[in-house]
């Protein structure tokens, strides 16, 4: 995703700008996981490997969900297309 949002400003010296921001921005989560993580208990690590299945089918349907356009504030939002566009490229001439 991040590689996309870099592709998708359109401007070699913003997409390095973008992506050295993001590897910034992970870099503090990461490292705290690196750390921290031999600190939680093997029964701890054990139930969030058994709640992965779970988190990602949640993850697929919110996805599924968002990419519907329902209109559901903060989860769907409806987006507004102008019809200048669709009848540029996709409607029939009249």
């Amino acid at each position: 995703m991040a590689a996309a949002g870099a592709i998708a400003t359109g401007d070699i010296l913003r997409s390095v700008l973008f992506m050295a921001f993001f590897g910034l921005g992970t870099l503090p989560i990461m490292w705290s996981i690196a750390f921290l993580g031999n600190y939680v208990s093997i029964n701890i690590r054990q139930k969030i490997r058994r709640a992965y299945p779970y988190m990602m089918m949640v993850m697929a349907c919110l996805l599924i969900v968002r990419g519907m356009g329902l209109g559901i504030p903060y989860v769907s939002p409806k987006t507004e297309i102008e019809k200048k566009e669709i009848q540029g490229c996709c409607a029939k001439p009249q």
